[in-house]
């Protein structure tokens, strides 16, 4: 299938083996936002929206609150890989900087630019929707950078995740409707607890690297089995908060991927825990996208163009469930 889309991707391939091309640096400048990790954001924030009671149908005002959100999200990507390049070469899985398809200083002023032109289209909504960015903005540059780096304390580093990529970014699509902060956090408290199961199952993933560049994460503190029944035990609490604030789209979105977490909790393998986060993060996309159908199109887009990128730039599979 993504043959078919071929000429999208003019390409020659150098001396070095890598394609070379104007559209190709194009979208490597795209693509290293990482939109695979900003999925989970757009999904968490539609939801903020549709709870606020004021989020149906769309509108150009939540429009630019997702603009918004996306930019603040990339740039705490890109920010991230420019402090994580040396454990990202030994994972083998972020190749943007590690092999110089992005340059640093690109990287750096990508950030800048995102982080500028977000803040400015937030303020111009509202002052909360504003306030609640650049929340998003200190977090994620605190969760990096020297003198914080929060990514390196296991325990920070997971109630950073679950704070900024849950709470805030419900908060961001809540109180930017309208809806009240204090009834807004309680109400963020399914979505705060999902994505630190989320969280710990990436660590996971990334613990041989992280072991070996001595970055400090749940995973590599905890070893695998203690992680593997947190992961769980975050998921379980989630199903129990939504009941809590009835959040009906967010228990049934839960509750279709139960049996996952079950495997993952019996048989504790890295494979399941890793198809279990992923199966939750499509099912909650697909209660957002009961709500805004156009969503759903939208994300088949976005999907279908990384797989043809990843494909024809790095030769890989990307993305895929397993």
């Amino acid at each position: 299938m993504t043959d078919s889309f071929a000429g999208l991707f003019p390409m020659s391939v150098g001396r070095d083996g890598k394609f070379s091309g104007f559209l190709f640096k194009v979208f490597d400048h795209v693509f290293i936002l990482r939109f695979m990790l900003i999925i989970p954001v757009w999904t968490v924030l539609l939801l903020g929206f549709y709870h606020s009671g004021s989020g149906l149908p769309f509108t150009w005002r939540m429009f630019a609150i997702a603009a918004a959100a996306t930019g603040l999200a990339g740039a705490v990507f890109v920010f991230n890989q420019i402090f994580d390049i040396e454990s990202d070469r030994i994972n083998d899985k972020v190749y943007f900087l590690p092999k110089k398809y992005v340059t640093i200083t690109a990287a750096y002023i990508l950030y800048l630019v995102l982080n500028i032109i977000s803040l400015v289209i937030a303020f111009m909504v509202s002052a909360i929707a504003g306030f609640l960015g650049g929340a998003i903005l200190l977090l994620g540059a605190a969760y990096s950078a020297p003198p914080f780096v929060i990514k390196d304390r296991p325990w920070l580093g997971f109630l950073a995740n679950a704070t900024g990529h849950g709470t805030l970014v419900f908060l961001l699509g809540y109180c930017s409707l309208g809806g009240d902060l204090g009834t807004g956090i309680l109400k963020s408290l399914p979505y705060f607890l999902s994505v630190a199961a989320v969280y710990i199952g990436t660590t996971l993933a990334d613990r041989e690297g992280d072991q070996r560049t001595g970055k400090m994460t749940l995973a590599v503190v905890m070893g695998i089995n203690r992680s593997i029944y947190f992961l769980t035990a975050c998921y379980f609490m989630s199903v129990a908060a939504a009941f809590i604030v009835k959040d009906v789209p967010f228990l049934w979105a839960a509750l279709a991927v139960c049996p996952f977490y079950i495997r993952t909790f019996i048989d504790r393998g890295l494979k399941s825990s890793l198809i279990a986060i992923k199966l939750s993060i499509v099912s909650l996309s697909i209660a957002s996208a009961y709500f805004y159908p156009s969503y759903f199109v939208f994300l088949l887009a976005v999907i279908l163009l990384t797989r043809v990128y990843y494909k024809k730039r790095f030769g890989i599979d990307y993305p895929a469930l397993s």
